[in-house]
């Protein structure tokens, strides 16, 4: 029987489902192979134990502890800190959320540079991205859809609770318009266009403040003066609050305190209703 010249076609195996137990961490002084993963809702980089032990060869080093106690795995292999980034370091890698994949770090490198404020202190990092564990087509697609799905969440979320704070804000706002009586002055020193760094700033600036106001900012309006003249700064202060405050007197802005009054809260809302 002759023999068949015809071409044969072999189908290589669809990529199968990693194991934890497949994995395996190599750690040395001269560097590291470690296995990391995407976190499935927020994309951290994360270590793959967080699914379960792989298998280690070594001991994790002390430059490598340190590090990750420093400042984690995002410095040591550059990984991006905004969202939207993250998911296109992703992509290009061919990483889905909770697909483990192996880097290689080596140590960092310090340097030390003189410069005219002193010496500046270098630290460089150096990876590479070894493997990626493989995932049939449908699994990558599935992982990414279920990500979208946790990232419309989140982001609603986010946006009601933003919507709740800006309503809060508002109404603290209009609260300290309404009730002069929780209002009260500080000051703080800057450095004015004519200072030196090396001696004491000299310009002054005056706070108009509201006991009411506690979510972001005390302060209502602000004078200053570049020379530290307090008639200037507290005239400049009287300007800005008459746009604001316009049936308060200036004769009561200047006698307000300088400290935090104590405020009578039901007898302020009786006054409001």
């Amino acid at each position: 029987m002759a023999e068949s010249t015809s071409p044969t076609t072999v189908k290589s195996a669809p990529p199968r489902k990693t194991r934890i137990r497949d994995l395996v961490n190599v750690y040395s002084k001269a560097s590291c192979r470690v296995w990391l993963t995407l976190d499935r809702r927020t994309l951290e980089l994360v270590e793959a134990d967080s699914l379960g032990k792989p298998m280690d060869v070594g001991t994790p080093p002390e430059w490598l502890t340190y590090e990750l106690e420093q400042d984690g795995w995002d410095n040591l292999v550059d990984y991006p800190y905004r969202e939207t980034a993250r998911v296109g370091w992703a992509l290009a890698h061919g990483i889905a959320p909770g697909q483990p994949f192996l880097v290689e770090v080596d140590p960092p490198v310090h340097s030390k540079h003189w410069t005219d404020c002193g010496y500046e202190y270098d630290t460089d990092y150096s990876s590479e991205l070894v493997r990626v564990a493989p995932l049939p087509p449908e699994d990558v697609a599935r992982r990414w859809e279920v990500w979208l799905w946790w990232a419309a969440l989140e982001r609603a979320s986010r946006e009601r609770a933003d919507a709740a704070r800006e309503a809060r804000e508002a109404a603290q706002h209009a609260l300290a318009l309404a009730d002069p009586s929780a209002l009260y002055l500080t000051s703080d020193i800057y450095f004015g266009p004519q200072d030196s760094i090396d001696y004491m700033p000299s310009g002054l600036r005056i706070y108009l403040n509201s006991a009411h106001l506690q979510l972001v900012s005390s302060v209502l309006v602000s004078g200053e003066d570049d020379r530290g003249d307090r008639t200037k700064a507290l005239a400049m202060l009287l300007e800005r609050a008459a746009t604001v405050l316009p049936n308060v007197r200036p004769d009561y802005l200047r006698a307000l305190p300088w400290h935090r009054p104590h405020i009578n809260r039901e007898e302020v809302r009786r006054g409001l209703e």
